[in-house]
């Protein structure tokens, strides 16, 4: 039986929390992490017409990329549109789960999948994120490894159990009573997590005092970072490269900076949702092309001549992160249902 609680650690283990922006509030928003699961179904926007479709699916969960919770709420009285999908959510017991800007800080995130839609090749992280976190190392009876693998998840750490060993740096008697076969586990955790993981470990360790080793590491992480960049796999103009966006991700409305539509692209940074951020370090890597959303008038009218800018708009530049999470949950859990909304829609009209 899959419960909320196995699709979320998934989730986690796959885009943890830690990598999330301070602002944000990506997590379980909504729902028992006990609850079975047969059908899930994934959404860039959780809707009225979302929830509706959930249900008449039979799907107890949605995952969605945009959370729902995103400003603290002081009541429940349906005044707002945030506080009625939270109300339709508990009334039919649906569970919702937002994975957010830890989503958009992961290589096969948000921006890989905009990388993919438009074909491009040698994709890599185009911010890598430096950080100091805590590595917390400890020996445990394997008995008792997944059960505190699993709480260390929960408060925020990234584990890994790396198997049984012999003569263990860190020895404890009463362990070694308890079991002759001993795993390590090994967790990677922000700074801000600390005081939560330790915490979480106290709680779950058969051990009064449990022993472990925490030391700082800064390190730069390639696989973790802030937008995509790779290559086209031929140079196009700009004019066909335009033309193959607009067909990759079925939109007919796209804002670009001045430039020669003949000259030749194809090195190509993007980045899904607003991006415009990252156009220092598209135009250091040696793009040719930074490809986001929300970009400003002055956005524009600073653009380099060496570098074209393209707006493709915030829904189609993150559209792909429900089929994204489709793939990821379907390819996982073989045992439930794992759909891509249907009743999603574009917030934004355009009048040609």
């Amino acid at each position: 039986m899959v419960r909320v609680q196995d699709v979320v650690e998934f989730l986690e283990q796959h885009a943890p929390l830690c990598h999330q922006a301070a602002y944000d509030n990506a997590g379980l928003q909504v729902g028992d992490v006990q609850q079975p699961v047969t059908g899930v179904l994934t959404c860039l926007d959780v809707t009225e017409q979302v929830l509706k479709e959930a249900q008449q699916t039979d799907c107890q969960l949605i995952v969605s990329h945009h959370p729902v919770l995103f400003k603290p709420l002081k009541k429940l009285t349906g005044c707002s549109a945030a506080e009625r999908l939270l109300a339709y959510a508990v009334r039919h017991n649906t569970a919702i789960y937002a994975a957010h800007t830890n989503l958009d800080s992961v290589l096969d995130g948000v921006s890989g999948a905009l990388a993919e839609t438009l074909g491009l090749k040698e994709v890599k992280v185009l911010s890598s994120t430096s950080s100091t976190t805590k590595k917390l190392t400890m020996w445990v009876a394997c008995t008792h490894a997944v059960a505190i693998q699993q709480a260390l998840r929960r408060s925020g750490a990234v584990t890994t159990i790396l198997g049984p060993g012999e003569n263990p740096p860190l020895q404890n008697t009463m362990l070694q009573s308890q079991s002759k076969a001993l795993c390590c586990i090994e967790a990677v955790l922000p700074l801000s997590d600390e005081k939560r993981v330790l915490a979480a470990l106290a709680n779950t360790h058969p051990c009064p005092s449990a022993a472990y080793t925490l030391q700082s590491v800064h390190a730069v992480n390639s696989q973790v970072g802030l937008g995509a960049i790779g290559h086209l796999p031929e140079s196009l103009s700009i004019e066909t490269f335009l033309q193959h966006v607009r067909q990759a991700l079925q939109t007919r409305c796209i804002r670009h900076s001045c430039g020669d539509m003949q000259r030749s692209v194809r090195r190509i940074a993007v980045c899904g949702g607003a991006g415009s951020f990252l156009a220092g370090q598209a135009l250091a890597q040696g793009a040719d092309v930074l490809l986001t959303a929300d970009l400003k008038y002055h956005d524009f009218t600073d653009a380099s001549e060496k570098m074209l800018l393209v707006d493709v708009g915030h829904y189609e530049s993150e559209i792909g992160a429900a089929e994204l999470l489709r793939r990821l949950i379907s390819n996982n859990f073989a045992k439930i249902a794992v759909a891509t909304a249907r009743t999603a829609e574009n917030p934004v009209r355009y009048f040609f």
